[in-house]
């Protein structure tokens, strides 16, 4: 009765029953596994095409444009400027003497 009054049919209705889930979001949600392992591995830094390829290494046939999408869609985004910061080696700068013995003191506005 309930299918009649909302105009649906009765087999797509149980079907919706058993499958709640559609094929594409099932599938959306392994790679979604996938993408997140490999986006810890490189330590928060891949951003979608860098994922795309770890994937594709992994034998996954998925286009680059659902990883971009799975990702946007759960706010996982590459971390820019990742970069440990380096020691700078080598002769540090020298800082030059007044020579001129200027004096910027000032004791009124001009």
């Amino acid at each position: 009765m309930l299918c009649r009054l909302l105009g649906v049919n009765r087999n797509s209705y149980y079907t919706w029953v058993r499958y709640p889930m559609s094929r594409e979001a099932t599938e959306d949600r392994r790679l979604l596994a996938l993408i997140k392992d490999s986006y810890e591995a490189s330590r928060r830094a891949y951003g979608s095409p860098r994922i795309h390829l770890d994937l594709r290494e992994l034998g996954e046939i998925v286009n680059k444009k659902r990883v971009t999408r799975i990702m946007r869609e759960n706010n996982i985004r590459a971390v820019y400027g990742y970069k440990i910061p380096r020691k700078i080696h080598g002769r540090p700068s020298i800082i030059s003497g007044n020579w001129r013995q200027r004096q910027f003191t000032v004791e009124q506005p001009d």
